[in-house]
């Protein structure tokens, strides 16, 4: 119906409105959990509902900071950013999203840079898919799958503060600000895993911190895109909307969560992300063969089905905490 269809004049589409604000609402409840600004599922939407693929990236990274501010204030009031480790690694994740930024621009030239990204999108989803899983089932085989956050090795963790190792994280910093601006991310798909695996932070506080440099990877990465002309901030706004509500229940929902179930739901979501790109590139190499439709059906599923798990993880939380 016209009702629901609005006009996006930069990435010169019509769109459903309502299907933007789900997007919006769900990258927010996502992002708020696991501490990502949504871009593993935002800019392959983008993209696989039409939007140019360099339009998606700048109008994913500006929405990246909006939703990732409100995530923010959440997690600080958790006690769940390192604001060092976070200004350090953010401000250098800056000159690596202009380094991605030029990569893009160079490749549209030649109008490689749809598929090229899609490629480079597949490899790291299926990557870390892998990696998330197999730290699930590593848990499960010794019986500790199950086992919630303890609270107080949490809390003890983030009130000393380790002191990050500078050359460390100002090269992930770079690397990861990189691939965030070439992908149109925030970054924080890449940088929970670094902070875990190569950093050592507990879980919670990598999500948290990730936060925080999300919103200065997207903050400069979006405003960079749009001064190419990169960026639609119509769509912005109407998914910001969706994500201004959905951020604000996914970072409530992150301590009714086992440590290693939250790993288990990052690695399904991530690998449908992954279904949904390969979908979406096999449309466009395939002349005879129209997948359009169902790499749509992937992201909107998985997208909802992500959401009504966390949110159902929230209200039982709830529940028991008002029992108790």
């Amino acid at each position: 119906m016209d009702v629901f269809e609005v006009f996006l004049p930069v990435a010169g589409v019509q769109f459903n409105w309502l299907i933007l604000l789900f997007i919006g609402f769900s990258v927010g409840l996502m992002g708020g959990f696991f501490g990502i600004g949504g871009g593993p599922i935002l800019t392959p939407a983008l993209n696989i509902f039409g939007f140019p693929m360099a339009v998606a990236i700048g109008t994913g990274m500006l929405n990246v900071f909006g939703q990732s501010i409100v995530g923010l204030r959440k997690h600080v009031n958790l006690n769940n950013v390192c604001v060092r480790l976070g200004l350090m690694v953010g401000g250098a994740m800056l000159a690596g999203v202009e380094l991605g930024k030029q990569i893009v621009m160079r490749l549209e030239k030649f109008n490689l840079e749809g598929s090229t990204v899609r490629v480079v999108y597949l490899v790291l989803l299926i990557g870390l898919t892998i990696r998330f899983l197999h730290d699930y089932l590593a848990a499960r085989r010794r019986g500790d799958h199950r086992a919630k956050h303890d609270e107080s090795t949490e809390s003890a963790a983030t009130e000393e503060r380790p002191k990050p190792k500078a050359v460390l994280a100002l090269s992930i910093g770079l690397g990861v600000g990189m691939l965030a601006g070439f992908l149109g991310v925030g970054g924080g798909f890449l940088l929970v895993p670094a902070f875990i695996y190569l950093l050592g932070l507990p879980t919670s506080m990598a999500v948290g911190t990730s936060v925080l440099c999300c919103v200065l990877s997207g903050a400069y990465g979006g405003i960079s895109y749009a001064a190419q002309g990169r960026m639609d901030l119509i769509a912005v706004l109407l998914m910001l909307t969706g994500a201004s509500f959905g951020a604000q229940f996914g970072a409530s929902a992150v301590k009714y969560a086992a440590s290693y179930g939250l790993r288990l739901l990052y690695g399904v979501m991530l690998l449908m992300a992954a279904v949904g790109v390969l979908l979406k590139q096999l449309d466009e190499m395939i002349a005879t063969v129209d997948l359009s439709f169902a790499a749509q059906l992937v992201v909107l599923v998985t997208a909802g089905s992500i959401g009504l798990t966390i949110l159902s993880k929230l209200v039982l939380g709830m529940r028991a905490d008002m029992r108790a």
